[in-house]
């Protein structure tokens, strides 16, 4: 039988070989879990022209006319769902 040195030796060898196997990976589940985290504060903040609009008219468009707006300059595509801010808070505040 061997020596109980030379098992735990062994045990620990392993176990740092084995930790530095895993290191890259926990790091990289850590930078990319960060970059996560933080994207919506990042992303509010170099896109900060994209949240807010100008008014272009003096009075509000009503909603189909917006829709009509919207249908004449992408004649290809399709609007699938159309949501009002006032409706998306509601439906956060319920949750």
């Amino acid at each position: 039988m061997s020596n109980p040195k030379s098992f735990y030796m062994s045990v620990w060898r392993w176990h740092f070989y084995a930790g530095l196997y895993t290191i890259p990976f926990l790091m990289m589940l850590a930078v990319t879990g960060l970059l996560m985290l933080y994207s919506p504060v990042v992303e509010k903040w170099t896109n900060q022209d994209l949240y807010q609009v100008e008014q272009v008219t003096q009075s509000p468009i009503t909603y189909s006319a917006q829709k009509s707006l919207v249908a004449q300059a992408y004649p290809d595509d399709v609007i699938n769902l159309y949501t009002l801010r006032a409706a998306l808070m509601i439906q956060h505040a319920s949750k």
